[in-house]
């Protein structure tokens, strides 16, 4: 039995966005018309807001001026005044905040939540932010770069959980399938591993 309140996100996150201008196009040739869902709508309003957050803030020059060089340069932000714990502290809230916003879809999305439904996603999403040009040391790398990471040309089979989201998303068994492959996921690590 749903809640009233997860009813009515789950409506809300299903709401389907027309794209203007290729609505009047499409429907002159007989196809639906091409929208996109709110998640979608997020996820870029995010990252228009951390492009300009990293590229043009004096919050981003001291996140970029923090990492890299092994730390080295952490210390240098340092000598030269740069407020390095606060930067750290808000660049580690921000995570936090992505986090939830990310387990708030994927909760939507499959209409229910547990702690392993994502287990395996964070070396997906470390590798795409690499692919995307950022190094993991820091210091340089854009956030639009990730967008690429993610949605790269490289050989993407389906297989990452954008993709895997994206075609299931029109599927009118969407949750069945999700919930089918949330759950062996879920199986799958919670079965004891047997000393190699």
């Amino acid at each position: 039995m749903q809640s009233k309140l997860t009813i009515t996100f789950s409506r809300c996150w299903e709401n389907e966005i027309l794209i203007p201008g290729l609505t009047e196009l499409v429907e002159k040739q007989g196809n639906p018309a091409p929208y996109i869902t709110i998640p979608v709508a997020v996820a870029f309003t995010l990252l228009a807001v951390g492009i300009y957050i990293a590229h043009y803030t004096r919050f981003g020059r001291t996140v970029y001026a923090i990492g890299g060089n092994e730390g080295r340069n952490e210390q240098s932000a340092r000598l030269m005044g740069l407020p390095v714990n606060r930067t750290k502290m808000l660049v580690y809230t921000f995570n936090g905040f992505c986090s939830a916003l990310a387990g708030l879809a994927l909760s939507l999305f499959v209409y229910s939540g547990h702690g392993l439904y994502a287990s395996g996603f964070e070396l997906e999403v470390i590798a795409s932010v690499v692919m995307g040009g950022t190094m993991l040391t820091g210091g340089s790398g854009y956030v639009f770069g990730t967008l690429f990471g993610v949605n790269g040309p490289w050989g993407h089979t389906g297989s990452d959980p954008v993709h895997r989201l994206a075609s299931a998303h029109g599927d009118p068994d969407r949750d069945r399938l999700a919930d089918l492959h949330f759950h062996r996921r879920a199986n799958a690590f919670s079965q004891p591993q047997g000393r190699a």
